[in-house]
């Protein structure tokens, strides 16, 4: 009578074996136990059945080898799924669509895109009607390997063989974009939606807002107000994307609109708050917010402590930072890699070497293999810290390691032979890295620091010059470290060149361009110069307290008290912040032109608004001298 089909595989395993003794077993009975083995999740015996009903020159129905296909997608045994489409050939049959499709199917849930995407072309190939459940199948496999570029040719495909495509070809399409960090793609797809006429749904928008970045939070925005214009309803994980995209206080804002909507924020929504924290160095507010998540008993996890521990290493808060790891050991969730390195970051910018050697050692106690970011943090910290020789023992201990070295490395090894005061070397090791194709505008602007060490501005100079033959375009901050060594050589026309040349090429000039060509014309007593760039910055709103300064002690070099005091009066009335420096600066510029008049009216005014220092005092009894006014001396 055959296998019936409602019996349970075990049972149609023991009928089958049952009529084998008797030769009794026939194609529908390896059909039947197949397809029950398939649906009862027994791939395996399911693959076997079929190799023994070919061997003994049965020929079970297409339907139950695509029955045994499924099942190992289920399964998520993509080679077994695959490996039936040769075996049906070697049995005489040719697979059709569903066998195709189920293949697909099984390798989608494995994110095994590449394999999709070749089954896909061979099924087109085959000239098989392509339809909407394989395409779908395949773009969300490529969405799931995030091969955007699959996703979109397959999308492509379908549209020319005349798919009526649907939602969830687009929303897997989207998705792919956003993983594969083309949001603008993602944004075109949405338009095509539109065009198309194709629905959108709460997935769409939340694979559109999730592909947006935080540099284009406006975009995540607008996005979530479209949707209230549509009849799908935002949810957490709207939400959640939306947070992702956007600054903490615009994140704070969208936690409150969850809560009006009764959408109860969780964890993840949290996290993405402190970690808009860690993007914009908002210590404060992201160890607020961890305090809140503990108040409200909420379970932390290490991605909560980490963006909080990024936060502080954005904010330069290194001793929070520490403290966060060790809380993380206290409440033993064992803080990884990533803990530890923005622990240690936050140490290099101060030169913490000391905290940043026990954290480094703390992670390798816990078996936390030190990586690049690891190393050049630590080196870096002793570099600032002043431990040149515990950083060129670091530096050397990488290049035995198997970890390549980048670039923060490159600018790191050249400034601490800087720090060393070993600027030969420090531009030895450049011109390997020159030589060897691995410079950019960073390590070059490590070189021209280390030139300065040895006063060597035509080194800085050449340099500068050599940037456009390695494609490099140099910037303001270069431009200002080669102005700033003309200033400390005297070189004041040198200086001018650069900055003409700084507008020439339309590069932004700032304070410290002013400054430092300023500070080069007043060591070259072109002072006149040096007052005509403070006027030329402040018309440019540029102008900064240095820089007046600057302006100011140029003026009493070369003699000029009255325009000491007009630059002084300019900067009180510009509401930059007048310091003490400012005023020792007029009271020496009124001291060497012989105005001790106006010194010591300056020194009163520093007596009654300003911390006179040392040199404020040195100065007014100069003046006192100069004027003979023994008894306001005494």
């Amino acid at each position: 009578a055959g296998i019936p089909r409602y019996v349970h595989w075990s049972e149609a395993l023991s009928l089958l074996h049952l009529a084998r003794r008797r030769s009794a077993g026939n194609e529908e009975d390896y059909t039947t136990a197949v397809f029950l083995c398939a649906r009862g999740g027994r791939w395996q015996w399911a693959l076997q059945l079929l190799t023994e009903a070919w061997r003994s020159s049965f020929h079970p129905r297409l339907a139950s080898v695509n029955a045994a296909i499924s099942g190992c997608g289920r399964a998520r045994q993509w080679h077994g799924a695959v490996s039936l489409l040769p075996a049906l050939r070697r049995a005489k049959y040719e697979p059709d669509v569903v066998s195709y499709s189920a293949c697909i199917s099984a390798c989608e849930k494995s994110a095994s895109w590449g394999l999709a995407l070749a089954l896909l072309q061979e099924l087109v190939s085959m000239e098989l009607q392509l339809d909407l459940i394989a395409c779908n199948t395949a773009v969300s496999a490529c969405e799931k390997g995030g091969a955007w570029w699959g996703a979109l040719d397959l999308l492509r495909v379908a549209q020319n063989r005349t798919v009526q495509v649907d939602t969830i070809t687009f929303n897997a399409a989207i998705s792919a974009c956003g993983k594969g960090g083309h949001w603008p793609l993602a944004l075109l797809l949405l338009n095509e939606m539109q065009e198309a006429k194709v629905t959108w749904d709460l997935i769409t928008f939340n694979a559109a807002i999730a592909a947006v970045p935080p540099s284009a939070w406006q975009t995540a925005v607008a996005l979530l107000d479209l949707l209230n214009f549509t009849a799908a309803e935002p949810d957490t994980i709207t939400y959640n994307s939306a947070i992702s995209s956007c600054s903490w206080e615009l994140g704070l804002h969208l936690l409150h609109q969850m809560q009006q909507r009764r959408l109860v924020p969780g964890l993840v929504s949290y996290s993405s708050v402190i970690a808009a924290c860690g993007r914009e160095g908002s210590w404060e507010a992201s160890l607020r917010l961890l305090q809140a998540l503990k108040d409200e008993q909420f379970r932390l996890d290490l991605i909560t402590y980490n963006s909080a521990i990024s936060a502080c290493e954005r904010g330069d808060a290194w001793a929070h930072s520490f403290s966060l790891v060790r809380e993380l050991m206290d409440v033993e969730l064992n803080p990884s890699l990533i803990s530890f390195n923005a622990a240690i970051t936050a140490c290099q910018r101060p030169g913490l070497w000391q905290q940043a050697g026990a954290l480094l050692e703390e992670a390798s106690q816990r078996q936390l293999r030190a990586d690049l970011i690891t190393y050049n943090a630590c080196i870096t910290a002793l570099e600032k810290g002043g431990q040149w020789q515990r950083a060129l023992a670091m530096l050397h201990q990488l290049e035995e390691s198997e970890i390549r070295a980048d670039v923060v490395t490159h600018s790191a090894t050249i400034s601490v032979y800087s720090a060393a005061g070993l600027w030969q070397e420090a531009l030895l090791f450049f011109s390997e890295l020159l030589q060897g194709g691995e410079s950019n505008v960073v390590t070059f602007g490590a070189a021209i620091q280390a030139s300065a060490q040895g006063l060597q501005w035509q080194v800085s100079l050449g340099l500068l010059r050599h940037l456009p033959q390695v494609r490099c375009q140099a910037n303001v901050i270069v431009y200002n470290q080669v102005i700033s060594i003309f200033e400390m050589c005297s070189q004041w026309e040198q200086a001018a060149l650069l900055l003409e040349e700084l507008q020439i090429e339309g590069l932004e000039v700032d304070a410290l361009t002013y400054t430092a060509i300023a500070g080069a014309c007043a060591e070259c007593k072109q002072w006149q110069k040096a007052v005509a760039l403070v006027n030329d910055a402040a018309h440019a709103d540029l102008a900064d307290e240095k820089l007046y300064n600057t302006g100011i002690s140029a003026c009493g070099e070369g003699g000029d008290w009255r325009g000491a005091v007009a630059l002084f009066n300019e900067l009180a009335s510009s509401g930059l912040t007048v310091d003490i420096v400012s005023c020792n600066a007029v009271i020496g510029a009124c001291n060497r032109a012989g105005s001790w008049t106006v010194a010591l009216a300056m020194f009163q005014h520093a007596l009654s608004a300003l911390q006179p220092t040392i040199l404020t005092y040195s100065a007014a009894l100069r003046s006192c001298e100069r004027g003979r006014q023994e008894r306001r001396a005494a």
